[in-house]
């Protein structure tokens, strides 16, 4: 059954706007950046060599961007990451 047959003309515009809207921002919230595995390397061998404090500072982030070709913003939000999936998995807790 069509649905535009029951619904007016008013009715079918915001049906159509409101279908649009969440096709729009549901595609994209899905969307994930893959880094290389070069990338993810170099940042896992920094993680684990930094295990004790896996929180770099400006420097060793200046080195990790210079290494990777990522920005800062993907530098952090992969170490919170990494952070959170190493905790949940052996229970460790950061200070």
């Amino acid at each position: 059954m069509d649905i535009s047959k029951l619904l007016n003309d008013k009715d079918t515009e915001v049906w159509e706007k409101t279908t649009a809207f969440f096709v729009k921002h549901t595609i994209k919230r899905h969307h994930r950046q893959l880094y290389s595995e070069k990338c993810v390397e170099t940042l896992k061998e920094w993680f684990h060599e930094n295990i004790d404090h896996p929180y770099p500072d400006d420097e060793q982030k200046k080195e990790l961007e210079s290494k990777t070709g990522l920005s800062r913003s993907q530098i952090n939000n992969w170490m919170s990451g990494n952070r959170r999936r190493f905790a949940r998995r052996f229970h460790v807790t950061y200070c």
